[in-house]
Order: C-alpha cells, then structure tokens, then sequence
C-alpha cells in the first residue's frame, strides 16, 4: 500500500513537467504518423472543407466576435451560414440562452453533415425569431444540398441533465 501511495503521489506532485502522467506515458507515434501541435483553427476548417481548395459555398467564418460582444463563450473566430450576415448573426445571439448561437464544430467532407453547438432558444414573451428559424433551417438542408439526402433533417439532441431542461421550460 506505501508503494502504491508512493507511485500515485510521484505522478500527482510531480518534481518536473515531464514526470506528469501524460508525458511519462504517451504512446508511441506510429511510422507516417506525426504529433499533434497547439490546435490550429485555420488548417482544421481546411481540413473539413470549410474554407480552402475544395471549399462549399455554404459555410463561412465570422469573426464578428473578435472583442467578444456576441457570446463570451465563444472564441473569437468560427463558423457559420454564409447567408447570414454579421447583423444576422447578433440577433440569433440575442435570441438565445447565454447568447450562444448555433456554431459548426464538426462537418462530414464527404456528406455534408454537420454537428454544432448552441444553447436553447429563449421562449415566451421572446416569441420567435426569424434569423434564428433561418439559420436551423440552413442547417436542416446542408446535407441535402450535397445529394446525400432528399429531405432536410435537423436532429436536435439536449445534453442538459433532465431535471435542468424541465426547470428552464417551466421558467
């Protein structure tokens, strides 16, 4: 047991950076293979096709959020619809909890489909938002558009704990 409390107390404290677990223990980069660097935004939205050689037309990055006056959780640059403005995207903000409009974090170069992220709508005396529809909408027929389905399908999943999303509804 004060050899195993030993062991866990060295990787958790460790003396240097390099004791840390994750660097004492990474695996080994197989042939072809190269190592990750710090997260690049612009190559990995090359990478899906974003933007580029081979770029669609749908999508673009915004950086209407450079001083972070639309969502203080979001960074500074990411991506949207390229109907919608800058304008646009502002009052889907502010139509939304937190001020977290919908935003790209994943998109299929083959199919065309997409996972983004946003919060809930803000419901009652708000009403309903016409950018906002706009921009689920855009969302909905992005697969389509590359021929991979007939009809748009927007697939909403809520990852709140049930109890959070009963509590909101009811406010």
């Amino acid at each position: 047991v004060d050899r195993a409390l030993s062991a866990m107390c060295a990787y958790a404290f460790p003396n240097s950076l390099r004791y840390l677990f994750a660097f004492a223990h990474s695996p080994l980069t197989p042939k072809g293979h190269t190592k990750l660097g710090p997260f690049d935004f612009l190559a990995e939205m090359r990478r899906l096709g974003i933007f580029g050689e081979n770029a669609s037309s749908m999508w673009r990055i915004t950086y209407a959020n450079r001083s972070f006056r639309l969502c203080n959780s979001y960074p500074k640059a990411f991506v949207v619809p390229a109907r919608l403005s800058d304008e646009d995207l502002f009052l889907v903000a502010n139509f939304r909890s937190g001020h977290r409009l919908p935003a790209l974090t994943w998109l299929s170069p083959d199919s065309g489909a997409s996972i983004w992220r946003s919060s809930q709508p803000k419901g009652g005396v708000s009403g309903s938002c016409l950018q906002d529809e706009v921009m689920l909408d855009i969302i909905a027929c992005s697969c389509s558009a590359r021929g991979s389905s007939s009809d748009p399908m927007l697939m909403i999943f809520d990852c709140r704990p049930r109890t959070s999303a009963m509590a909101n509804r009811a406010a």
